[in-house]
């Protein structure tokens, strides 16, 4: 289970989202606008993340730390507190987070530049940080570095006290430093560098909320930066068009090979046709040669009666031809008779 914690920021630091142009500062939106703005997305971003892997955690803006009982005054309430719990449904009805009841520290505050603060931020709260047993310490400033000197600045906790982050180039060229309580990248990411983040995830949604810098959470295995709500959407809705893009080609290939399969139906007919007349043509063939076969019957039974009328006839020539010779003997004797 995880819980998401919010708390309304103080007055001071909640700005107007339809503030008058003219209320612009050198071209900018009021800080308190640009701060409240940098806090939600990169809590969205954190939240998201965190929630992928699986974590159960306790993630908060403006929620007082106060790190003893008998003293409840003194607290601080970062802009963003992270930490890893086992029950986080325990701190619904909190007030605050109260380290004598969790029975450890936050793991991990940030701060985010705002000219009221910006030298507490700085000279203070690392001190107090330190002291609460804070292990991870990040401040950002969305001016780009106006107000902290640079965008980015992050301490872990050594002992008593805290050092320095190693704040270094990426490979996309932004300022960044690795959280050990994340396991991710910090980065902070100037107007100008958008493009290049772009061209990794097209989907990368920007807002145009007049801020120099801003804070992006990046994976150090892919090199991917967590998206906001709307790159999310954006990404989802792409995957939607291209499933819908996939299924209308499925349909137009489903319906191709319907088609395919009524010409195949129709070609088979057709040999079907071409079989059942070359059947029909075999058997008035077989007809036929079944006819020419009586005939050849006929024919020969012909032959043979003409043979045997044949024989007759000659057998009769034979015959007569006997007779006549023998008439002719009897004759010759009579004739010879006489002469006697």
């Amino acid at each position: 289970m995880i819980t998401r914690l919010t708390t309304r920021p103080p007055s001071a630091n909640t700005a107007r989202l339809d503030f008058d142009p003219d209320e612009l500062l050198d071209g900018r939106a009021p800080i308190a606008m640009i701060q409240y703005k940098a806090i939600y997305h990169f809590t969205y971003y954190v939240h998201a993340a965190m929630t992928a892997e699986g974590k159960t955690f306790v993630i908060s803006n403006n929620l007082p730390v106060r790190p003893y009982s008998d003293n409840l005054r003194l607290s601080l309430a970062p802009d963003l507190l992270f930490a890893y719990v086992e029950d986080p449904a325990s701190f619904l009805s909190e007030t605050g987070y109260n380290i004598w009841k969790v029975g450890k520290p936050p793991d991990l505050v940030l701060e985010v530049a705002s000219p009221s603060t910006h030298r507490k931020d700085l000279d203070e709260k690392p001190d107090i940080y330190a002291g609460m047993g804070i292990p991870e310490y990040w401040m950002f400033d969305p001016t780009g570095g106006e107000l902290y000197g640079q965008a980015l600045i992050g301490y872990k906790l050594i002992g008593d006290g805290y050092v320095p982050i190693d704040i270094a180039l990426n490979k996309d060229g932004l300022l960044s430093g690795y959280s050990e309580v994340w396991g991710m990248r910090l980065c902070s990411l100037e107007k100008q560098q958008r493009e290049r983040v772009l061209k990794k995830q097209p989907f990368f949604v920007f807002y145009e909320d007049f801020q120099a810098a801003e804070l992006l959470l990046q994976d150090v295995k892919t090199g991917l930066y967590a998206l906001n709500q709307d790159s999310v959407s954006a990404e989802r809705q792409a995957e939607r068009e291209g499933m819908q893009a996939e299924r209308e080609e499925m349909q137009v290939e489903r319906e191709g090979m319907q088609m395919e399969r009524e010409e195949m139906q129709v070609e088979r007919e057709g040999i079907q046709v071409e079989r059942e007349g070359m059947q029909m043509e075999r058997e008035e063939m077989q007809v036929e040669r079944e006819g020419i076969q009586v005939e050849r019957e006929g024919m020969q039974m012909e032959r043979e009666e003409m043979e045997e009328a044949e024989a007759k006839l000659n057998t009769a020539i034979a015959e007569r031809d006997a007779r006549i010779r023998e008439l002719e003997e009897e004759n010759r004797r009579i004739r010879v008779s006489r002469e006697l």
